[in-house]
């Protein structure tokens, strides 16, 4: 009739404000001939509601009553605000960050820190300065380790006043403080573990110099003498560094030029300051008295592939949720993302904002998932310029084209910038490198990857593809994938092997001739990745790159952590741990460019997931690279097969029609698609095949898709294999 609800919400940086149900402004519209018309509008209101009470741990008191001051975290317990108490003077101190996200602490409740922008600050009037001995303890569960040293308890004054508890990229605990006209301190050689409470305990005592405690257990000492000159006038930061670094591990020194807040990833309870210096004895009785029933209050987190239960073949708009802090970051709808999931494996194409939405092809969603991943155009100088930049999908974007029971057609766009959002070289126009990219995707979890850019033919040297493989939480790249990771494969079928488990890539076994333009990604899987380029293209397969000498004994892969799921403008950094989602390159496919009439250059691969071995691709491959020829038609019209759809192009003349696909050895029938125009009906088609009347079902699947004008066109796919010719009757029924 007409009416339209338009309701758009108000950017908050408050995640609560955001999430208000009063923060949307709703219009009623109406569509009329004359124009549109409004009809009510009722503007965005917000509340600012207290966060919810949540159920916490049993309330502990410590054993030592003598702290200067105390931070329980306890507000959790009941309606609460972005406030937090210190229990010895009283005064209240900010919670900062997009929101205080409350949980069962070691005793009664604590706060989550969400690794970019929690903190706590203690007002300057009001902490004790301390100026002899001292004592700094915390229970820490780290979700992440730091991308360089984050404040656990800080009052470092420029390196030239005040004391740092701080934890770092691997874990290790530094105490730090002005000592004798010098800031220096002690870092263990033991690192804290993931996930799980540890009570970091830090003194200093003036006549002996640094220790620090794990759960009641000296684990590093270091003699040092003199007086602390403690920091004035500075706040007293928890869960926040104040100096602003990069990332440690960082790869490109275009990364020094970023430096960013240093905020803990995880769990903070019970902080305590004594100004005096803790013995053994006191620090093993406070760990007896406060030891939680769960050490281990934390899980990785999982990357998103939306619900474990498979859905009828097709796509869905949704927001995917990974953790609540590391979503809370976000400020996007109900509908930023798309899964594409199918009716007979449980195989996931993932469109999500944590990889700037380039497609992630995952053999299952849940921790046992294995993510493959690939790279947008990418042209480097000495920075990188690629979709991997776009850090908060500035430009990232994608659309669902089409959805029908017999394919999903996503449009992933995305330009290639440098971490600090700079352009390669603009044109006259001001345009940078863009590019629009297809994906048509099909029941067989297999899709053709269509790109297309505008200035690519500027940049010769760019790489338009880079195989990524994602490795959750809690994984190595070894966990993933075999060292045996890389199988070749050319129109024959025949394979040769790459093998990964010294360092430096070598062939195992005889090399194979013709175009190797298959690659087969062995993943620790039932479903492993490949993809195909047209005949001619090439693969790379990449050994260990030298900067991985920044993590020695990690891996024997590349892994990077900056990419996906990484915030910070980052331009390369090496895993140096299993706490991050880190992504491995293992090679690079060399595909086959084509310059377009109107200067634009295309291309166009295949990428899949399957549970068959690399050598039975083969029918797949010559069907797309040799497909066979189409003739005999009667009642239509064709263009031929249109490798950037792997598709055959139809258009329907009459109600009834038919061709011949004359399939060979050479030249396979796989799994062929038809798209019909001038379909013009919303009802089904009727299929013979040589004389045979096919029934709609997971074999023989259809949809209609309506262009803006009005247009309908017919899509059906089929799950078939042939070597033979042939024959096809399609028949428009109306009315039926």
């Amino acid at each position: 009739d007409g009416t339209v609800t338009r309701k758009v919400k108000k950017g908050c940086y408050s995640l609560d404000d955001w999430n208000d149900p009063h923060n949307v402004t709703t219009q009623e519209l109406q569509l009329t001939s004359r124009g549109i018309k409004t009809i009510s509008t009722t503007k965005a209101e917000l509340q600012h509601l207290q966060g919810e009470a949540i159920q916490g741990a049993a309330l502990k008191t410590g054993k030592i009553k003598s702290p200067v001051a105390w931070w329980k975290f306890d507000e959790g317990l009941d309606a609460n605000t972005n406030l937090t108490a210190e229990s010895i003077g009283g005064y209240s101190c900010k919670i900062g960050g997009v929101d205080s996200y409350w949980r069962e602490g070691v005793s009664g409740t604590c706060l989550s820190f969400d690794g970019y922008t929690n903190r706590v600050t203690v007002p300057s009037t009001d902490l004790p300065q301390l100026n002899g001995d001292f004592t700094i303890q915390a229970w820490i569960a780290p979700q992440e380790y730091s991308w360089n040293w984050s404040g656990i308890v800080d009052h470092d004054q420029d390196k030239k006043a005040g004391y740092s508890l701080r934890i770092n990229h691997l874990g290790q605990i530094g105490l730090h403080a002005y000592i004798k006209g010098e800031w220096q301190g002690l870092v263990t050689g033991e690192k804290v573990k993931l996930l799980g409470w540890t009570q970091v305990t830090g003194i200093y005592e003036e006549s002996k110099g640094f220790s620090i405690y794990f759960n009641g257990e000296l684990v590093d000492t270091r003699p040092v003498t003199g007086e602390l000159l403690d920091a004035e006038g500075l706040d007293l930061y928890i869960g926040m560094a104040h100096e602003k670094q990069y990332p440690w591990a960082f790869e490109r020194y275009v990364t020094t030029n970023f430096h960013s807040n240093m905020v803990f990833s995880g769990l903070i309870d019970e902080v305590r300051i004594f100004d005096r210096a803790l013995d053994t004895s006191e620090v093993i009785q406070d760990y007896e008295a406060f030891e939680p029933d769960n050490m281990e209050p934390l899980q990785y987190w999982v990357l998103p592939a939306g619900p474990e239960q498979a859905n009828p073949f097709g796509a869905a708009y949704t927001k995917l949720r990974c953790s609540p802090e590391w979503d809370g970051l976000w400020r996007v709808g109900d509908y930023a993302d798309i899964v594409v999931s199918f009716d007979d494996k449980p195989n996931r194409f993932v469109f999500w904002r944590g990889t700037n939405y380039l497609p992630s092809l995952v053999t299952e969603p849940g921790p046992e998932g294995i993510w493959n991943n690939d790279q947008g155009p990418e042209n480097f100088t000495d920075e990188c310029f690629e979709h991997m930049s776009d850090k908060i999908c500035r430009y990232s974007h994608v659309r669902l084209i089409e959805n029908t029971n017999a394919r999903v057609v996503v449009h992933w766009r995305n330009a290639s910038v440098s971490v600090s959002y700079d352009w390669l070289q603009k044109d006259e126009n001001g345009w940078g490198l863009w590019t629009d990219e297809y994906w048509y995707i099909y029941p067989d979890a297999v899709s053709v990857r269509y790109q297309v850019s505008g200035r690519l033919a500027d940049f010769p040297d760019t790489q338009t593809h880079q195989h990524e493989l994602l490795n959750q939480p809690g994984t190595r790249p070894e966990d993933n994938v075999y060292y045996d990771a890389i199988i070749l494969s050319n129109l024959d079928g025949e394979t040769e092997t790459w093998n990964y488990s010294v360092g430096p890539t070598f062939r195992k076994g005889e090399e194979i001739t013709g175009s190797k333009n298959l690659a087969y990604l062995n993943l620790r899987s039932e479903y492993k990745h490949f993809n195909i380029g047209e005949s001619g293209s090439r693969y790379i397969p990449y050994s260990q790159w030298q900067s991985m000498r920044l993590a020695p004994g990690f891996s024997r892969y590349n892994a990077w952590n900056h990419y996906p799921f990484g915030l910070l403008p980052n331009d390369g950094n090496v895993a140096t741990g299993i706490d991050r989602v880190s992504s491995s390159c293992l090679g690079t496919h060399v595909g086959l460019n084509h310059l377009l009439d109107d200067g634009r250059m295309e291309e166009y691969n295949i990428y899949g997931l399957t549970n068959l071995p690399a050598s039975e691709l083969k029918v797949l491959n010559r069907s797309w690279n040799s497909p066979p020829a189409m003739d005999d038609l009667k009642g239509c019209k064709s263009t031929g097969y249109d490798k950037r759809q792997r598709a055959y192009l139809i258009e329907k003349e009459s109600d009834r029609f038919s061709f011949n696909l004359n399939g060979s050895e050479e030249n396979p029938i796989f799994n062929p698609c038809f798209v019909i125009r001038g379909w013009d009906s919303q009802y089904p088609a009727q299929l013979e095949i040589d004389g045979e009347k096919k029934i709609p079902d997971t074999d023989f699947r259809q949809g209609i898709t309506m262009d803006t004008d009005g247009t309908e066109t017919m899509i059906i796919w089929l799950r078939q294999e042939s070597y033979e010719q042939v024959q096809y009757n399609i028949r428009l029924i109306a009315g039926k």
